[in-house]
């Protein structure tokens, strides 16, 4: 039988204690990467569980299926719309052909980060530094007033039934669609102003979130990682494409004084969106999504202005209705905001059965268990050791790290253009017992293959 362990939107905790199967991984890429860049190309073990392992999951948010399914069917002559040429820089003009493999750990270290050639536009500019404080739902203007005994501090009174935020519109399930472009790649984007960072800077835990504590004798930890060693590591999300991963803030009622939730997201068009589907809040009736790129110490590197909240979400609506991790635990998010012409979006291919077994992919997002979701973490050179197939999805599984709030990070890798490109999204992780109930598989999982790429077609031709 199959006991899931889902990586969970909100804190997740998982600790394995268990007789070790050790499985070699090949070429592990910049696992401790520093700044200046260096070559770390060693072969790393990473621990499996045995008989008696023993997870612990905590803090859970318990799905429901939806209550309303919406179907829409995809032409497949949709057209995707490209940013303006004047301001891109896209894999267009490099067309990869089918068979080609990303680049590996010694090919990747060789590259230089690449200048950005013009400065962001100074409307763009001032906006992205702005502070902004959005209120819906309200049908006169609302004033401020000083407080009593406090300078220059204001307080405002807002009627019933005010949100602080802007409030999402349509959320729905679509049917698969129908067409021959699935092997088609979709471009990635990197706007002139932006650096293409090819070896981002290594950062630290915050003092406050470090670990293990120490007290009067007692040690402690708050957080427990998946399979030990803990490989991940904390970066700063400057330059392209690290600015272009972000944190998303959940509300399950958009009335509500704090989000119920958070995952990670990655732009993937001019103001499209992708996470996993157990991220959005499919069966509320009254919901709201915030998404921060770049997200560091509470605010993004980018400008107290970089943030947009989601007006439409979609999945497909073969998925989400089980507790584990779904080949189709996917979604794609509109934008109010077209952050993508800002700062970049991902490109995304789909994966080959040749790539199984090669330690390409990357996985990037904002976990609880690292600097407690405060600063962003990667684990690099991961290997993918098998995919299973449902229907066009793929089930991509891999031990590389992941924990509660990795949901919905991009699973990517770098191709000889340069650019990223998603084959994934994490969804968590599963393991199976055998009828005596020995564990004799323990994975962690990423949704993929040809399902991703037509959702992320879907929304660039209908969210351009």
């Amino acid at each position: 039988m199959a006991s899931g362990r889902g990586c969970k939107p909100c804190t997740e905790l998982l600790r394995y204690r268990g007789t070790a199967v050790l499985e070699a991984l090949g070429a592990l890429y910049l696992q401790r990467f520093n700044h200046p860049r260096r070559s770390e190309t060693n072969v790393q073990q990473l621990k499996g569980h045995g008989a008696n392992a023993n997870i612990r999951v905590a803090s859970c948010r318990k799905l429901r299926p939806p209550q309303h399914l919406a179907s829409a069917r995809v032409d497949a002559r949709d057209r995707i719309r490209e940013p303006d040429d004047s301001n891109k820089e896209t894999s267009m003009a490099k067309r990869q052909t089918r068979g080609e493999a990303p680049l590996d750990a010694e090919q990747i270290v060789q590259r230089e980060n690449i200048a950005a050639t013009a400065a962001m536009p100074a409307d763009m500019a001032r906006r992205l530094a702005s502070r902004r404080l959005l209120i819906s739902g309200i049908k006169q203007p609302i004033r401020p007033y000083p407080t009593d005994g406090e300078r220059g501090s204001y307080e405002m009174m807002l009627p019933q039934g005010a949100v602080v935020g802007l409030p999402g519109k349509t959320l729905h399930r679509i049917a698969r669609p129908k067409g021959n472009l699935r092997q088609t790649t979709l471009d990635g984007f990197r706007p002139k102003w932006a650096n293409h960072v090819y070896h981002p800077k290594r950062s630290t835990i915050p003092k406050w979130a470090q670990r293990p504590a120490h007290s009067a004798g007692r040690q402690g930890e708050v957080y427990w990682g998946v399979f030990p060693p803990e490989e991940r590591a904390v970066y700063y999300p400057s330059g392209y494409p690290w600015q272009c991963i972000g944190r998303v803030f959940v509300w399950n009622d958009a009335s509500a004084a704090s989000w119920a939730w958070w995952g990670s997201a990655v732009l993937i068009g001019p103001r499209l969106l992708l996470t996993a589907g157990h991220v959005v809040p499919w069966d509320a009736s009254s919901w709201m999504m915030r998404f921060v790129p770049a997200y560091y110490d509470g605010t993004s590197i980018l400008g107290a202005g970089a943030e947009s909240y989601v007006s439409d979400a979609r999945g497909w609506s073969v998925s989400y209705f089980s507790r584990l991790p779904d080949a189709h635990d996917m979604a794609v998010c509109r934008l109010y905001e077209p952050l993508g012409d800002m700062f970049g979006y991902f490109g995304s291919k789909p994966y080959s059965d040749s790539f199984t077994g090669h330690p390409y992919w990357n996985l990037t997002g904002y976990p609880a268990a690292i600097a407690a979701a405060a600063r962003p973490s990667y684990q690099l050179g991961i290997t993918v050791n098998e995919s299973d197939a449902s229907t066009d999805a793929l089930d991509l599984e891999h031990r590389g790290d992941s924990t509660g709030g990795d949901s919905g990070g991009p699973f990517w890798g770098t191709w000889p253009d340069g650019f990223p490109y998603v084959v994934g999204t994490v969804s968590g992780g599963e393991t199976i017992t055998n009828s005596s109930g020995v564990v004799i598989k323990d994975t962690n999982n990423c949704a993929g293959g040809n399902a991703i790429n037509d959702l992320i077609r879907w929304g660039r031709a209908n969210w351009p």
